[in-house]
């Protein structure tokens, strides 16, 4: 995790947002919205929900990503993503794990 964290931040220059990402539809913003709104009309009735002020906050939430997620698709697809993985996973098979409970199992 820290190895991903650290090709994202110091070799790509970039933070989890510039990566491929995968985000809710307008429709599927919308649903979730309507949700909300009808939650908490069942909660708190109609005169205390401020109905501008929460599509505000959903919009805010939409520009900053908040319903999105990662594209693991697209970075597994990536060629340079592929060679991080490989050159990852060869490391990793060179180490014994032993002393932290991973790897062979002695009888």
């Amino acid at each position: 995790y820290n190895a991903i964290l650290r090709r994202i931040r110091v070799d790509l220059n970039a933070s989890i947002a510039d990566l491929p990402l995968e985000c809710l539809s307008e429709r599927q913003v919308e649903d979730l919205f309507q949700t909300s709104v009808d939650m908490a009309k069942a909660m708190l009735g109609n005169k205390a929900l401020d109905v501008d002020s929460r599509r505000n906050r959903f919009q805010r939430a939409v520009t900053q990503k908040k319903f999105c997620s990662v594209n693991t698709t697209a970075i597994i697809e990536d060629e340079s993503w592929k060679e991080f993985f490989q050159m990852k996973s060869t490391a990793m098979t060179r180490h014994d794990y032993s002393s932290v409970g991973v790897g062979k199992v002695t009888d």
